[in-house]
């Protein structure tokens, strides 16, 4: 069994952003990603910063890129079960086991069929959405140490907004595992 501070479920914009900022803030984690996300189908022109529409598939790769740089690690093994084992997080996969301390929910609009943990549910608000994970301004579901980011949680399914809810969920993460309030800023050097 493989032990690790955070597991985020889903690979998408929300938990690709999730993972940069875990990896970032030099905090142990593992996502899970089985390559499924809405993301295959997007043609996205309203990304801030982005001159030219990039597709999904271009966004991504782009963020795994950064993963990868930051040391994220990123599994291509998709969950089948999420339970809890003695105060931890239980992750099962068709490949292997793993225990987390915490755990971000970035399924998009995946049904929640292998959560195995009593968390409170509520009607999904988008189309398509059937279910939602309901949570604290933090992102904290109703099982402590259980977040949600992006679409599973409520949220718009505009790729800017899941990524900004996966990198704000992330940040309460850290913060809890720090015990202060943690800030990523980088900052230019001057030039000699």
């Amino acid at each position: 069994m493989i032990e690790t501070s955070v597991a985020v479920i889903g690979g998408g914009a929300s938990g690709l952003s999730a993972a940069v900022y875990l990896a970032k803030a030099g905090v142990e984690s593992l996502t899970f990603d089985h390559d499924k996300s809405v993301l295959h189908k997007a043609y996205i022109k309203n990304y801030p910063g982005k001159v030219e529409p990039l597709t999904g598939i271009t966004l991504r790769d782009e963020t795994r890129s950064l993963c990868e740089q930051y040391g994220a690690k990123i599994l291509s093994d998709g969950v089948e079960q999420l339970t809890t084992q003695d105060d931890k997080f239980l992750i099962i996969t068709s490949s292997d086991s793993y225990l987390a301390d915490y755990v971000i929910l970035a399924t998009g609009q995946s049904p929640l069929k292998y959560l195995d943990v009593s968390v409170d549910i509520v009607d999904g608000v988008q189309p398509f959405v059937k279910q939602n994970i309901s949570v604290s301004a933090e992102g904290e579901s109703s099982m402590p140490r259980l977040f949600a980011a992006g679409v599973v949680a409520g949220h718009p399914s505009q790729a800017i907004v899941a990524a900004g809810d996966g990198a704000r969920v992330a940040v309460h993460v850290i913060s809890r595992i720090k015990g202060e309030y943690w800030v990523d800023h980088d900052v230019l050097t001057k030039a000699s």
